[in-house]
């Protein structure tokens, strides 16, 4: 795995990183293999509950904005419910976080149709 620099992104007061690439958007986020190391700022991340998009389970959909210190400077990055779970229990305030992203195929459970997922891991740095 190598390290990688990703953009921060500015939105007016706010600075963010993309994790995870979005081509359709024009998004860069981590290349296959490759990681980041993150200080956290909070133990877990803010909830955010959809009003309009469900999950598998037709329930409201949740994500997570999670602010952690990277290359000096104060940004958040979105997380779903399940990623969010995983990176809260990794290490607490003050701690480094290592992000990598990893393709890997799957099957969508409704079309039947093999596609390649981009998955994020987390470990203590």
């Amino acid at each position: 795995m190598v390290k990688q620099e990703l953009e921060i992104l500015k939105n007016g007061q706010y600075s963010n990183l993309n994790l995870k690439p979005k081509l359709n958007k024009g998004l860069k986020g981590l290349d296959d293999g490759n990681h980041i190391i993150v200080e956290k700022v909070f133990a877990e991340g803010y909830e955010y509950i959809s009003k309009t998009l469900k999950d598998y389970n037709d329930e409201p959909l949740k994500s997570y904005s999670c602010k952690v210190l990277y290359n000096g400077e104060e940004v958040t990055f979105w997380l779903n419910a399940k990623e969010h779970e995983v990176f809260k229990d990794i290490g607490g305030i003050g701690d480094n976080v290592k992000i990598s992203l990893k393709k890997e195929p799957t099957v969508n459970k409704f079309t039947g149709v093999e596609m390649l997922i981009n998955r994020l891991y987390f470990e203590e740095a």
